[in-house]
């Protein structure tokens, strides 16, 4: 398997085992026409604006992080960009990124009673973010306390159970 899809495979793996600990489901499409790799669904919510809330992510995986101050940048496609940062879309998107060590033999560990997944995934919103002039890509700067848990998860749920998205 090449090493992109192999990061790829491990990235879906990942979000919808954490996806599945906060009390989600997910989906995911045949075609990606609109930087939405999976959808999270969530169900109750009886008192809030909507029953069953959804959040769509874009899922990328790299080995270079470009660490800064408090954060991280991440060369994000334009086009991913452009369909992230729109504010006319029915339910909340973010982008997630799985920071994955070079050597592939480090991302799980398997001597434990069981298996552990050794690595972060970071979140951003991207909604409402300016125009770009740039043509290939843009530097997306992720604030390192911005990793995806599951109970950041379901603080998004929530949010998206009224309508909104968390910054």
């Amino acid at each position: 398997m090449y090493l992109s899809h192999k990061k790829e495979q491990f990235q879906i793996g990942y979000i919808k085992a954490l996806s599945s600990y906060a009390g989600f489901d997910t989906g995911s499409w045949q075609v990606d026409n609109d930087s939405v790799d999976l959808t999270l669904k969530g169900t109750g919510y009886h008192d809030s604006e909507i029953m069953s809330p959804c959040i769509d992510v874009q899922l990328k995986a790299t080995s270079t992080f470009d660490e800064r101050d408090d954060g991280f940048t991440f060369r994000l496609k334009i086009k991913n960009y452009d369909d992230l940062r729109s504010i006319k879309v029915s339910q909340p998107r973010y982008l997630v990124v799985l920071h994955l060590p070079e050597d592939d033999s480090c991302w799980i560990d398997e001597k434990c009673e069981g298996i552990k997944l050794m690595n972060k995934c970071y979140w951003v919103s991207l909604k409402g973010l300016p125009d770009t002039k740039n043509t290939e890509t843009v530097s997306i700067k992720i604030p390192k306390s911005q990793e995806l848990t599951a109970d950041v998860l379901r603080k998004m749920m929530l949010e998206a159970s009224n309508m909104r998205s968390i910054a």
